[in-house]
């Protein structure tokens, strides 16, 4: 790791946080953020076909 992405990463620790819970964390936010994304460019590109759960589920 690099010396700079290190102390980065202590910077952003919370006191009695460990680097674990940080990354973890970051990693769940980031996929939130790129699910989000991905609903935006589907709505801006107008792909979404809307679908009923039930009728999906009684085709088991």
């Amino acid at each position: 790791m690099k010396e700079y992405t290190g102390k980065s990463l202590h910077d952003l620790k919370e006191a009695g946080q460990s680097y674990d819970d940080l990354l973890s964390g970051m990693i769940r936010r980031e996929r939130d953020y790129r699910d989000w994304q991905m609903i935006v460019d589907i709505d801006r590109e107008g792909e979404f076909v809307a679908f009923d759960p039930e009728a999906i589920m009684k085709d088991d």
